[in-house]
Formats: structure tokens, C-alpha cells, sequence
């Protein structure tokens, strides 16, 4: 069961350590190295080794991790297969009218 804490409580030693908990090994390069917090106020995570980027709303207001969104592939790939499954990422740019805005998307494919 999770326990909600307050926003107080949280730093770069605390994510640390709940993501080595919650994936002792990168699960894309196989890496114990480790993690490294790239934003404490956003939750950002990434591979010592491989530069894939995660992040959760988790580690602000709870004690465990129970959904991890992936935010950048390794190394910067656009498609990356992990066991039986491809990971692909997508980059859709919308220009209306002049402005600009990018969504990024993570499809996660499981092959047969």
C-alpha cells in the first residue's frame, strides 16, 4: 500500500532510492550503475548509462512507485526492443497559425 507524504520530503537521495527499488536494473541496457535525478520539482530520472529518461508523479507524493512513464528512449532512439517488445516513440509537431508545440508519445508493441 502507498502512503502519500508531503512535498517536503522529497530529494534526489529519496527518487534515487525509489527508483534502485523499483528497478534495481535499467530495464533497457540491463545497467546497475544506477540512476541520476535530472529534476527533483518534476520527478525526472535517467540511466547512468543509456540516458533513458523516466519520470513519475510517485516520487513526489508517495512511497512507492506504481506508474513510471518513459520520457526519453536510450540514447536518444527512436524505436528500442526490450525482450518481446519494440518501443517506439513518436514526435508529432503542430504549427496553428504560427505557434509551435511538440507532443512526444510512447507506444509500447508486443511481438509476437
Amino acid at each position: 500500500m502507498r502512503q502519500e507524504i508531503g512535498r517536503t520530503a522529497v530529494s534526489k537521495k529519496r527518487i534515487t532510492n525509489m527508483m534502485k527499488e523499483a528497478l534495481p536494473e535499467c530495464p533497457f541496457c540491463g545497467s546497475k550503475l544506477g540512476y541520476e535525478v535530472t529534476s527533483v520539482i518534476k520527478g525526472h530520472v535517467q540511466c547512468k548509462s543509456c540516458g533513458a529518461e523516466w519520470s513519475s508523479k510517485d516520487f513526489l507524493f508517495f512511497n512507492r512507485i506504481s506508474k513510471l512513464r518513459v520520457n526519453e528512449l536510450p540514447k536518444g532512439a527512436h524505436s528500442y526492443n526490450v525482450k518481446r517488445y519494440l518501443i517506439r516513440r513518436y514526435e508529432n509537431i503542430h504549427c496553428p497559425s504560427g505557434g509551435h508545440y511538440m507532443k512526444l508519445s510512447i507506444y509500447v508493441y508486443e511481438l509476437d
